[in-house]
């Protein structure tokens, strides 16, 4: 089953998915857009339904060109085997369009709050604040021996990891 087209939108435009010749949007790269989105009174969902080439014709910025944006939008196929692979593996995926995406991120950064977040365990824990712990795939034994023992003292205070 595929995304709500809001959330296809987000996908398509700001996650990398596989190869291919445009760069996803950056989180400030998307705020301008959907600022401009807005301003405009162009629902994102009708990027994915409709002709997205003429909807963005008015579209105009230094870094992100309109050829861009619907070469992005033109990656149906890859989001759609990612959105399955991710189901399958257990991951949810939650936009800033859905009900459930914590509010505490869209009134603090407004449109810079990220498009689209991962996760795995009870999205409802979104909203009630926690740690996140990132870093790069590639990284050695102490660096994640020292994430993990992190973790686990957060858990073990009580908030969510």
């Amino acid at each position: 089953m595929k995304p709500p087209p809001r959330v296809q939108a987000a996908i398509l435009l700001t996650v990398p998915l596989g190869r291919s010749n445009s760069k996803p949007l950056s989180v400030g790269e998307w705020a301008r857009f959907a600022a401009w989105l807005d301003h405009h009174e162009i629902e994102p969902s009708r990027l994915v339904t409709e002709d997205a080439r003429s909807l963005v014709s008015g579209w105009t910025d230094r870094e992100v060109s309109r050829e861009r944006i619907v070469e992005l939008l033109g990656r149906g196929g890859a989001a759609w085997a990612a959105w399955e692979s991710w189901s399958r593996a257990g991951i949810w995926v939650v936009s800033r369009f859905d009900a459930d995406y914590p509010d505490r991120l869209k009134r603090r950064l407004k449109f810079h709050s990220p498009p689209v977040l991962f996760g795995i365990g009870d999205r409802k824990l979104l909203d009630q604040g926690g740690v996140a712990v990132v870093g790069p795939r590639d990284t050695g034994d102490e660096d994640l021996k020292y994430s993990s023992d992190f973790g686990a003292a957060v858990a073990g205070s009580g908030m969510t990891v």
